[in-house]
């Protein structure tokens, strides 16, 4: 699950996805309330989490993700394009598994997604 408003997020995760030929979808939430009220129904595998999303920012998100049954041990990805090491505390205080600064270009999505997905760094069993 990508929650991000930026509605082209999905389209180059699921472009990496393709390359890395991960036999996965992933489905998107363009603001927190309706990534919680989809989490209500589905069970994502990972959650990549952008920080600066409208409505509540990720940090108020994470913390309603972990409060959700079900979501304790769910891997959150949490992003942010200007990931201080302060925001980096806050989110693995308030859930994340591990913080990421936003990639900057599709070889590092492709490398991440890769090293998340098919080296299963964060994929639960």
């Amino acid at each position: 699950m990508l929650i991000d408003d930026d509605p082209d997020e999905l389209e180059v995760f699921n472009h990496v996805l393709d390359l890395l030929q991960v036999p996965c979808a992933c489905i998107q939430a363009l603001n927190t309330d309706l990534a919680i009220q989809l989490l209500q129904n589905i069970s994502p595998d990972i959650i990549f989490l952008d920080h600066k999303i409208p409505i509540k920012y990720g940090l108020v998100c994470l913390a309603e993700i972990r409060q959700l049954p079900n979501y304790q041990e769910t891997p959150v990805i949490f992003c942010s394009n200007a990931l201080s090491s302060d925001l980096e505390q806050k989110a693995l205080k308030a859930g994340a598994t591990v913080c990421i600064k936003k990639y900057d270009q599709l070889s590092q999505l492709k490398d991440l997604l890769s090293k998340i997905l098919l080296d299963s760094y964060l994929i639960r069993k």
